[in-house]
């Protein structure tokens, strides 16, 4: 993912070359605001007796301690910060590593544990009281999604992306693929890519930066209350087809009220992102005579302010 620092149009490229998955986890939420959180990690302590709901964690281990149950955790568990330890007494339910919980429960203080590398860490200790398994969709909620459907077929092979999920930080792609064929299919989703036969396909980085630069720079024919919000996703897809191969880009941009979208194929993925951002140029431009009608006029007052100026 990219993120344009340069222009109005924040811009984010999701890159599904063939077929892309990109699943990031980051997020939190609880009964504690943002800065009672940091507080309570910071000075457990202070916090001894009292009661936490809604608490969502990420499992790292799981301990049998005296009778009781320990799930070691994260409550940042994209920074892997925040060390957490929850006391349980029922065994009935089993819990793993990896997996996201939603505890409610009594804070008892804090516990020093140790790290992999035999790092000393004050972690939170809480007595639970209810724990739920949840989804890390849950865990991370989107903030904006999009249904994309789109499928790509190849020797035997679909991969259909479903949908994709946008947070703060991070892109959840939802990815589907049947194997029909008598390969070996292998999906790597941390390095957002798939490998069939050692070919890899993703997008490079002068492809990002001219896509960056060509939608990101539209910003300036928007109405100048939708440049601060305006944001724009540019999709991607490689079409391998039986002679050659084509690129579709498609372009997503949200600017206040409204949705524009445009999308073209071309065998250059660069001559791609020009005709796409021909089309939203004109889209663009229309935007902002709508919010604006009396610019509709500026060209013929334009003209006739040359032309008196001629005279």
């Amino acid at each position: 993912m990219s993120v344009s620092t340069r222009h109005s149009i924040k811009v984010i490229i999701i890159s599904l070359l063939t077929v892309l998955i990109g699943l990031a986890m980051v997020g939190c939420s609880s009964s504690f605001s943002e800065s009672q959180i940091n507080e309570l990690y910071a000075k457990p302590e202070d916090f001894k007796g009292k009661s936490i709901k809604n608490l969502n964690l990420q499992i790292v281990a799981v301990d049998n301690v005296k009778g009781e149950v320990h799930l070691q955790s994260f409550q940042d568990f994209r920074k892997y910060e925040h060390p957490t330890v929850v006391i349980l007494d029922k065994k009935d339910i089993s819990y793993e590593e990896g997996e996201f919980i939603k505890v409610k429960g009594k804070i008892i203080g804090g516990v020093t544990v140790v790290d992999e590398e035999g790092v000393e860490m004050t972690a939170v200790k809480i007595k639970a009281n209810k724990i739920k398994k949840i989804k890390s969709t849950e865990a991370i909620p989107a903030e904006d999604s999009i249904e994309v459907g789109y499928d790509v077929k190849e020797n035997g092979i679909t991969g259909t992306i479903e949908k994709i999920d946008f947070t703060s930080d991070d892109i959840r792609v939802y990815l589907k693929v049947k194997n029909s064929s008598n390969q070996k299919v292998e999906i790597f989703p941390e390095h957002s890519f798939v490998e069939q036969d050692g070919n890899k396909y993703e997008v490079d980085e002068n492809t990002k930066k001219y896509a960056i630069k060509h939608i990101g720079k539209l910003d300036k024919y928007l109405p100048r209350h939708a440049k601060k919000s305006a944001s724009a996703r540019v999709l991607i897809f490689q079409i391998n087809g039986a002679h050659d191969n084509k690129y579709e880009v498609e372009v997503i941009v949200d600017v206040p009220d409204k949705t524009l979208v445009a999308k073209d194929q071309s065998s250059n993925v660069l001559a791609a992102i020009d005709i796409v951002e021909a089309k939203l140029d004109g889209q663009i431009r229309r935007y902002k005579t709508e919010k604006n009608p009396r610019l509709g006029k500026s060209g013929i007052m334009a003209k006739f302010k040359r032309s008196f100026k001629r005279g």
